[in-house]
């Protein structure tokens, strides 16, 4: 996963360098040491610059039992300027723990120590969520703003926990309808069943293999990785891979497969953070396709990690891109999505629409 760096830290590295005593052009290694104190959740810190004269490496040490928990973008470099980034884990128990990241150009060193808070009030880290989704209503138009074709989803519930859902299509064109019926089997540890029956239709059962921090790591024969912050890495069925490189500086989701498909999101329009459907990764989903509303129900927050917390606003690959105009309220809710799909070399657009409403 690459990490951009901004210039003015690259500016400060420099300043750094050339502000210490008259000795600093003898050394090999210059810059200052830090303590981070930091809480139990996951986070990535950016390190103060160094600059080194000559090749240098970078290690974690570990203070307590707990290991891995805190890794390096980098563990070695040639001379020049040293920027570093530290990719923390969530601590999900109740333990304090700590680390140090050292620094090396020949035996002289730079160290910067961490410490991290256990959690409060539980073993495991529980979402926060207060803004259910109720229904998704998704409709496709032609050229004209015709409607052609449309398709809803209902969640039902036990208390907060999705239990199932209800889907509904129509094609308006061919004057065909279907109804699935959802249900999730949610009692076997580490696993998640989605059963779908269609009337007429063999039932198509979707089974979820989750990881201990409730990611999906495959579904079907679909198998995720995850990097180190938590950012979905790659997707393969055997076939097929699809590499996702997230660049949290510039707000790009970006996946290489085939072919480049690059995600934008708009920092100027976040979104709330208890929702309990990942409403970015509905439209990422069912953006280039009819049909695929029905498999929301794996949108759930946190299935396929973390996600930009911010409202996506266009994807482009090749000669074709998408632009997402967004309806948010002042609780920052999104209750509307529009998608305009165009061809460079058109002059014309194709649209969707997704309407989202909450439970009361």
């Amino acid at each position: 996963m690459k990490v951009r760096f901004s210039l003015i830290m690259a500016i400060i590295g420099i300043v750094l360098a050339s502000c210490g005593d008259d000795n600093d052009s003898e050394k090999w290694l210059t810059g200052k040491s830090q303590k981070f104190s930091i809480n139990s959740n996951l986070r990535r810190e950016t390190l103060p610059v160094l600059k080194a004269r000559d090749v240098w490496t970078a290690t974690v040490g570990y203070g307590t039992s707990d290991q891995g928990w805190l890794t390096l973008d980098k563990t070695e470099g040639e001379a020049g300027t040293v920027e570093l980034t530290a990719f923390i884990a969530a601590n999900t128990t109740k333990k304090y723990r700590s680390a140090t990241v050292t620094v090396t150009c020949h035996k002289e060193t730079v160290k910067f120590q961490f410490s991290q808070a256990g959690m409060t009030g539980g073993d495991e880290p529980k979402p926060s969520v207060s803004a259910r989704v109720a229904k998704i209503e998704m409709t496709n138009f032609d050229r004209e703003m015709n409607a052609v074709y449309e398709e809803s989803l209902a969640f039902r519930y036990s208390g907060d926990v999705i239990v199932g859902a209800d889907y509904h299509s129509r094609d308006k064109v061919a004057l065909t309808e279907s109804d699935v019926v959802v249900t999730i089997d949610r009692s076997q540890s580490g696993k998640c069943v989605y059963t779908m029956k269609e009337t007429g239709m063999p039932d198509e059962v979707v089974n979820a293999t989750l990881d201990d921090l409730k990611r999906i790591v495959s579904v079907g024969d679909m198998q995720m990785t995850y990097g180190v912050e938590g950012f979905l890495a790659k997707r393969t069925n055997g076939e097929s891979t699809w590499l996702y490189d997230v660049d949290v500086k510039s707000n790009l989701f970006i996946v290489t497969t085939d072919k480049r498909l690059v995600y934008q999101f708009d920092p100027a329009l976040p979104l709330r953070d208890d929702c309990n459907i990942d409403v970015n990764f509905i439209a990422m989903m069912t953006m280039t396709s009819r049909g695929m509303l029905k498999y929301a129900v794996l949108a759930e927050k946190g299935n396929f990690g973390k996600m930009l917390p911010y409202v996506i606003y266009k994807a482009a690959s090749g000669k074709e891109s998408y632009v997402f105009s967004p309806q948010i309220d002042s609780a920052k809710t999104l209750t509307s999505l529009d998608f305009a799909h165009r061809y460079n070399d058109l002059p014309y657009e194709t649209q969707k629409r997704c309407v989202i409403t909450y439970v009361d």
